[in-house]
């Protein structure tokens, strides 16, 4: 096989050989030497083989093969030799160097080499590849950190939505609270509680003073009387038992509390029994030390209970009282006297030397059951006039609560009823 780079035999016919040599040194500008006779391969006309190792490394050898195309042997074999120049390839190689400029030159030393753009392109086939794979793993990056960014923001508004429900609960809860603090019922319920209940805890140290003050007497007199056990144990009850009797009749409203009680001369007379017993048998069997006033302690029960019973009751009945009247929100002007009455001097008595008890000398709540109708009518009228404030509940006067004309102008309950029956039928 022959291309237009190889020659297949040493001569071709038809082409003078010798006269292409000279055109083409005369081209080049090498000047011819003499060769020997022509032989099958013209090896003569290539004088610048010799010059070829003095190129630089760095030039292409390859950029020979079409001036000076090789020998091959009948089977497309590279023989080394060379044959002679072709023509029209010099004569193109000419006009491109005189078309060259040393800057060119420097240029095309500078550009890379078929080899060095195959490795280039092959890095840049990686480095695309890499890139790829980088992409990928910064999708996948941006994938998981945008679904833990959704799923963090999720719980955080699922943990304000929770917040928010709790403060909203708590909001409503302290709102229920303060409206059953507020609801006067609420208020009339727990001193019902109370009126019921408080007491009965009071008596409990009477309870337990009896139960102790027992078990201390009967120990004392078994020594003191061996042979009558059953009796020593029974002596302290029959001073406690009383006493606690009174206290849940005052509680049952059998009794009256305070001075009005009948017996509370006899409780001070039991406690200070039980007192001497509790003490006095201890300073009688063991002498007389400290040990034997810290049973003093056991008939205090007795005392505090006796002392706490009234007043508890007395204060959660009016308490109770007071929170059941109904309250009269006050005008917005001073309303006309209920009643007209002709005020009448009050009578002078000089026949005797008793005054009238003031203010100070009754007590809230009783009666001044020597007026006359006229006079109690007139004290109304006067209270409801002159916004007069009642005691127990430090506001004006109610007409529609017969407790708050009691307190007011003090008078029993069927006077402050038919009072308070009679206003209203005025009104009407």
């Amino acid at each position: 096989m022959t291309t237009d780079n190889t020659v297949t035999g040493p001569e071709e016919p038809g082409r003078d050989w010798a006269a292409l040599e000279e055109a083409v040194l005369a081209a080049t500008g090498i000047e011819p030497t003499p060769a020997p006779a022509p032989a099958v391969v013209p090896a003569p006309a290539a004088p610048a083989v010799p010059e070829t190792p003095t190129v630089e490394a760095d030039v292409d050898s390859d950029a020979d093969s079409f001036l000076w195309p090789s020998v091959v042997d009948a089977k497309g074999r590279n023989t080394g030799e060379l044959a002679r120049p072709n023509p029209e390839a010099a004569r193109v190689a000419i006009r491109r160097a005189a078309a060259v400029t040393p800057a060119d030159i420097e240029a095309l030393a500078d550009a890379i080499s078929e080899p060095e753009a195959r490795d280039i392109i092959a890095q840049a086939a990686g480095q695309r590849a890499t890139k790829r794979e980088l992409n990928a793993e910064v999708a996948k990056l941006r994938a998981h950190l945008a679904a833990e960014g959704e799923r963090r923001q999720a719980e955080h508004e699922a943990r304000m939505a929770e917040a928010k429900r709790r403060r909203e609960n708590r909001a409503a809860a302290a709102l229920e609270r303060r409206a059953r603090a507020l609801d006067p019922t609420s208020r009339i319920v727990r001193l019902a509680a109370a009126e019921r209940f408080v007491p009965w805890v009071a008596v409990l140290p009477a309870f337990l003073a009896a139960v102790l003050g027992a078990v201390n007497v009967g120990v004392s007199l078994d020594v003191l009387s061996p042979g009558t056990q059953v009796i020593n144990w029974m002596v302290e009850p029959l001073l406690t038992v009383p006493l606690i009797a009174i206290l849940i009749a005052q509680i049952l409203g059998a009794v009256d509390q305070g001075k009005a009680n009948p017996y509370r001369g006899l409780e001070h007379a039991l406690v200070t029994v039980a007192l001497v017993l509790n003490v006095g048998l201890h300073i009688v069997v063991d002498g007389v030390g400290p040990a034997a006033f810290v049973w003093a302690i056991v008939p205090a029960g007795l005392a505090i209970s006796a002392h706490l019973v009234p007043r508890l009751i007395g204060n959660t009945r009016q308490a109770l009282a007071d929170a059941s009247t109904e309250p009269t929100p006050a005008p917005a002007a001073a309303p006309a006297p209920a009643f007209r009455v002709a005020a009448r001097p009050a009578p002078v008595r000089v026949d005797s030397d008793r005054t009238a008890p003031g203010p100070v000398q009754v007590k809230a709540g009783d009666a001044l059951e020597s007026r006359s109708d006229a006079d109690v009518l007139a004290d109304l009228a006067t209270a409801v006039q002159n916004r007069q404030i009642d005691p127990g509940t430090n506001r004006p006067i109610n007409v529609a609560s017969a407790e708050s004309i009691r307190r007011t102008i003090r008078v029993s309950r069927d006077r402050a009823r038919a009072l308070r029956d009679q206003f209203a039928a005025t009104q009407d």
